[in-house]
């Protein structure tokens, strides 16, 4: 599995001063943050036998996603900021004892594998069940950059990827190709 993500396995049921589990095998903790992605070295410093996964999704998706609550924001002030975090995440994650980075699109197209390499990382016993996913969402801002491309805005749409193919291609992704993915474009897995 390869890093950039978006998810840091964090979250505790209270705050101590001891932060060991009084429990041999304490339940796994997680929290789906955008803030907690640049905060793992922090977490880990807390936490130090924390496993961190990281869940990495297409910018242009995660973009066309937060869109909706921020309105005023460019796609392109949103991509950068994206990328911003994205990299300092990478950063950040060579220097953790314990990461995976999962690509959404792989657990999208195969739920069963990567969930199984989920639980596998994260020492799970059993399997994670996989029929709860939904991909709906996903298809919904694939199709919303596709009519970007081929309406009025289909300039800007090419601005945008010549502007950010390159940071995209460094992550696997391509922006003019929102189906293509190169999932060993990162080499960051650890554990």
């Amino acid at each position: 599995m390869e890093p950039s993500a978006r998810s840091v396995s964090t979250r505790t049921p209270t705050s101590r001063k001891n932060h060991r589990s009084p429990h041999p095998n304490p339940p796994p903790c997680s929290g789906d943050s955008a803030p907690n992605l640049i905060r793992s070295r922090f977490l880990q410093t807390l936490f130090p036998g924390a496993r961190f996964l990281m869940i990495l999704r297409h910018p242009m998706v995660v973009t066309l996603a937060i869109r909706k609550w921020a309105k005023r924001q460019s796609l392109t002030s949103l991509l950068s900021h994206w990328f911003a975090c994205h990299e300092l995440m990478l950063l950040d994650a060579r220097r953790l004892g314990s990461v995976q980075v999962v690509y959404y699109e792989a657990l999208r197209d195969d739920p069963e594998r990567v969930l199984a390499e989920i639980a596998s990382f994260l020492n799970l016993p059993g399997q994670l069940d996989a029929s709860a996913f939904d991909v709906r969402y996903d298809k919904r801002y694939r199709e919303m950059w596709a009519s970007m491309n081929r309406g009025l805005r289909g300039p800007y749409a090419r601005y945008i990827v010549r502007r950010f193919d390159d940071q995209a291609r460094d992550f696997g992704y391509s922006m003019a190709d929102l189906d293509s993915l190169e999932e060993n474009a990162l080499k960051i897995s650890m554990g």
